[in-house]
């Protein structure tokens, strides 16, 4: 896959997928709750967690590609 994008981030609100970072490691199984822009449009921000509770963000520029996961697997 291609390196991530703020289009590409977007499709993926409300799934769970696996986010690979640049620096080799793996967030598994998070759902994506939220892109944003911060600051002046030149940071953006994915927003994932586990619930709605505990909510935690990456820079999207630190993101390599994202897996989605088999939504079967969660129902």
């Amino acid at each position: 896959m291609g390196k991530v994008n703020l289009n590409s981030a977007r499709l993926f609100i409300g799934r769970h997928v696996n986010l690979h970072l640049k620096d080799g490691s793996v967030i598994v199984n998070v759902l994506i709750a939220n892109v944003k822009r911060k600051s002046h449009r030149k940071k953006i921000a994915v927003f994932y967690g586990a619930s709605a509770r505990k909510v935690s963000a990456v820079p999207l520029k630190e993101i390599d590609w994202a897996e989605p996961l088999n939504p079967a697997l969660f129902s």
